[in-house]
């Protein structure tokens, strides 16, 4: 949450005698900073967004799982009065949670969703925030809105924004080729309650990157085709997930 624009006086100025200002302190968190740009630059693109590719709107994959434990992911689970059904909660009971939280605090006419935040300024004069946004409604329509705010809070990513990576020549693929957060039913067979991918019986599926939501839908893909393989970059820590139902006591 923010109220007024972020401070930029250095730790030890706005504490006095809780950090070392020392110079040798300062050649030591000078040192981390460099390590950790380094390491960083590693990681990053100098195309930045610009190396993925939007995806088009269309079904979600509802077979998705919560990543923590659902009694801690689930927001508001005692003012709600309710209990996950299960250690790990499955995407159709996520999407009901999230309504009735919307609906017991008469959030929908609230909410305004497609929005992308352009920009973000603090009126040193009128105390407040100025946020220039964009909203999406498809078919290349676009709505531009400023809203005024003494407070906002910052809790969105680009995790929403499903893209896919720009490879080259992937325009040549003959193959059919879906993200796994717009899962295409009509081609995989199944239903978002009966997850049976029997159109993949012959087929040959390739699974590019190895996040949350590949590592749960792999051995799911796995059962079903004649053939899978997982293209990677850097192996991450897998371990059993042992979902079970919640006992009640």
């Amino acid at each position: 949450m923010a109220d007024g624009p972020p401070m930029t006086a250095p730790a030890a100025s706005l504490a006095p005698g809780i950090f070392d200002s020392s110079a040798t302190a300062v050649q030591k968190m000078n040192a981390i900073q460099q390590r950790y740009a380094a390491e960083r630059g590693k990681w990053l693109r100098p195309e930045g967004l610009a190396q993925y590719i939007d995806v088009a709107l269309s079904d979600r994959f509802r077979h998705y799982q919560s990543d923590p434990w659902s009694y801690t992911y689930m927001p508001l689970l005692e003012e709600m009065g309710y209990m996950p059904r299960h250690k790990y909660a499955f995407g159709p009971e996520l999407r009901a949670h999230a309504d009735r939280v919307a609906d017991r605090y008469k959030l929908r006419d609230k909410a305004v969703f497609r929005m992308q935040v352009k920009s973000m300024e603090w009126d040193d004069r009128e105390k407040e925030w100025s946020v220039v946004m964009d909203q999406n409604r498809g078919n290349d329509q676009e709505i531009r809105m400023t809203v005024r705010a003494r407070f906002v809070i910052s809790a969105s990513g680009v995790l929403n924004y499903p893209q896919i990576p720009r490879l080259e020549c992937l325009d040549l693929f003959k193959g059919h080729i879906f993200h796994t957060s717009r899962w295409d039913y009509n081609y995989t067979g199944g239903t978002p309650k009966e997850p049976s991918l029997s159109n993949l019986k012959n087929k040959s599926v390739g699974i590019i990157g190895t996040g949350a939501t590949a590592i749960q839908c792999i051995p799911h893909v796995a059962k079903w085709a004649k053939l899978l393989i997982v293209f990677q970059r850097t192996p991450a820590s897998v371990n059993r997930r042992d979902n079970r139902p919640t006992d009640p006591e």
